[in-house]
């Protein structure tokens, strides 16, 4: 399944699929010589967290949902850039240390 920007929940459907088939598609990637790699256990845990947030946006303009309802979506996406924000900082600290002691 290809990112299509004209369809949405496009991308959620692809996250979906991919949670669904990681056993064949390991499979079928240790049976075929290919650059294409599975994703780690911590991208896989990521798509599931993200899963779950575009789970929540389902609709295209949140005043579909209930305001209750916006609450929760907003801090589900809250924490969940605070904590992409935070793992980029620490990689890049990482970096930084690693060329340092270089």
């Amino acid at each position: 399944m290809q990112e299509v920007p004209t369809r949405w929940n496009n991308t959620l459907e692809m996250v979906k699929c991919l949670q669904i088939n990681q056993e064949p598609l390991r499979d079928a990637l240790d049976l075929h010589k290919t650059n294409v790699t599975m994703p780690t256990n911590a991208e896989l845990e990521k798509l599931q967290r993200l899963e779950a947030l575009l789970e929540l946006c389902r609709f295209k303009d949140l005043k579909c949902l209930p305001r209750s309802e916006r609450a929760e979506l907003w801090a589900l996406l809250a924490g969940i850039l605070k904590e992409e924000m935070l793992a980029q900082q620490q990689q890049c600290l990482n970096l930084y240390r690693r060329k340092q002691l270089s």
